[in-house]
């Protein structure tokens, strides 16, 4: 938006000193005309020119003047209207990104012991060992968008901070792509010792405020990253050539 406004406050900046400029230019003009009419002198024998001679030709010169000026008038009107569409082109492709990254958006809800079906993560992180005493929930994405999305990235610091083994591998899921409509994963989202007991619980009473996930990230169709954060905040990520930082946890 920014932006947009600084390029109309330069287009109007330029039309003002345009009109300024040919104002100028032309008041310059016929100043010189005056003067030269007024110092000329004819040659010895000569008759003085009349003022209807005077007249004719500064006619003639003012015509062509005034075609040049109509012809570089309407060539600075093309290249401006050129620029104005281009701008609105850029900003009309910059409200689409948002609106295409807007419709994605995701929340916990906790897994029911009978949906064993439910679709898992594609990194293979699960198969590295997952702590045993974590707390499995459902991650449902909601793709409301009309295309899918890819390299989507679920972020789940708690496994960072275990101080007795390195679960790190689970910190960082990969979904794989994610495609229109709504899509629920299923994958641990906390790990607590044995002896705590009520994890399970507590993890539960967080999953409606997003808590055990950070964010995910997804990159759309035109190459554009994005983060959407467990309170609903959608990020602009830094363009990073595609797959370059998708974990895969593969043996």
């Amino acid at each position: 938006m920014a932006r947009q406004d600084a390029n109309v406050s330069f287009g109007r900046h330029t039309r003002r000193n345009a009109k300024a400029g040919m104002a100028l230019g032309g008041t310059a003009l016929l100043a010189s005309m005056f003067a030269i009419s007024m110092g000329y002198a004819a040659p010895s024998g000569q008759e003085e020119p009349k003022v209807t001679d005077w007249m004719q030709a500064w006619g003639s010169i003012l015509g062509v003047v005034a075609g040049v000026g109509a012809a570089i008038a309407a060539g600075w009107l093309l290249l401006h209207e050129r620029e104005q569409a281009r701008l609105a082109q850029a900003a009309q492709q910059r409200e689409s990104d948002e609106r295409y990254a807007e419709l994605v958006t995701w929340y916990l809800r906790e897994k029911g012991d009978d949906e064993a079906s439910l679709r898992r993560p594609v990194d293979a992180g699960d198969f590295w060992g997952t702590p045993p005493d974590s707390s499995e929930a459902v991650l449902v994405i909601l793709n409301n968008s009309h295309g899918c999305i890819y390299e989507v990235v679920v972020s789940i610091p708690e496994f960072r901070r275990n101080e007795y083994r390195d679960f790190s591998h689970l910190a960082d899921r990969g979904l794989g792509t994610i495609p229109p409509g709504r899509t629920e994963i299923a994958m641990p989202m906390r790990g607590y010792r044995n002896f705590h007991g009520s994890g399970s619980f507590r993890t539960i009473r967080e999953l409606p405020s997003n808590a055990p996930v950070e964010y995910l990230r997804f990159r759309d169709p035109a190459d554009r990253s994005w983060q959407r954060t467990g309170r609903g905040e959608l990020i602009r990520l830094p363009y990073t050539n595609p797959g370059t930082d998708y974990p895969d946890h593969s043996p």
